[in-house]
């Protein structure tokens, strides 16, 4: 309960200064303009998660990135199954890695994505943010369709991990962080994309250093993870409205003007 407790006081801290960076819009870059309502927010999250599956299946690159990664394993062969933790070996029982990498551990874990989610929802329902909403839900979003391919690949490839448990390949917690550092980039910019992203290079380290995965592990989990992030997010940008003027000629001559949206 102890460690459970740790992780959960953990993610509330972290979830606490990233709220308060997301809240300063005038120092984050471009922002999804709040008087777009983003409809995702709004829809039964089944009904939207449902949506999200068929609308992947339907891609051509999803078959590309998720099929490459199930195949990868089959296709490196006796380099993938005969791979060393070379960087757990170059680290060793290094006493300041250890502390450097420990929070890895909570970062990548499902407790901080799925606080900064319903934090980041709840302040912009109570405050009227359709921003801050659609930043939570697409998180959630992303997070549980992540959270499945990943999922699903581990129990296909059932590579044991360098310490000799199971599912190693790809790594969940990298997965995870690359997924929701691509939300954040695709709603707050480079800005914060960037550090998101650098934060989510150092989660899978982590796991490096840890013993936990093999650096081809780790690969896969950032491909995954940023490829369901950026897809995701990316579906629920608004359309911008465009309007054209064009001459009309013929018997009646003038001009025509179409509203797109």
């Amino acid at each position: 309960m102890s460690c459970l407790l740790q992780r959960l006081v953990t993610s509330l801290f972290v979830t606490l200064i990233c709220l308060t960076v997301l809240s300063a819009p005038a120092t984050c870059g471009t922002v999804v303009d709040d008087s777009i309502p983003d409809p995702a927010h709004r829809r039964f999250i089944v009904t939207q998660l449902y949506r999200d599956m068929r609308f992947l299946m339907a891609e051509p690159d999803f078959y590309a990135v998720v099929g490459g990664l199930a195949a990868a394993p089959a296709a490196f062969g006796p380099a993938f199954r005969n791979e060393t933790p070379e960087f757990t070996e170059m680290w060793g029982a290094s006493p300041f890695a250890d502390n450097f990498f420990e929070s890895g551990e909570v970062i990548g874990d499902g407790f901080f994505p799925a606080v900064l989610s319903l934090s980041t929802w709840s302040i912009g329902k109570l405050t009227g943010s359709d921003n801050l909403r659609s930043f939570g839900t697409d998180i959630l979003r992303v997070q549980a369709i992540n959270g499945l391919l990943t999922a699903t690949l581990k129990a296909a490839v059932n590579r044991s991990r360098p310490d000799g448990t199971d599912y190693s390949y790809p790594s969940g917690h990298t997965s995870s962080t690359f997924a929701l550092a691509a939300v954040v980039h695709r709603h707050y910019g480079l800005k914060l994309g960037l550090p998101a992203f650098a934060i989510a290079g150092y989660t899978g380290l982590s796991r490096l250093q840890e013993n936990k995965h093999y650096l081809s592990d780790v690969i896969a989990g950032a491909i995954l993870g940023s490829y369901v992030g950026l897809k995701l997010t990316r579906k629920n940008t608004p359309e911008p409205v465009r309007l054209s003027v064009t001459p009309t000629l013929g018997d009646t001559k003038g001009v025509a003007a179409i509203l797109s949206f």
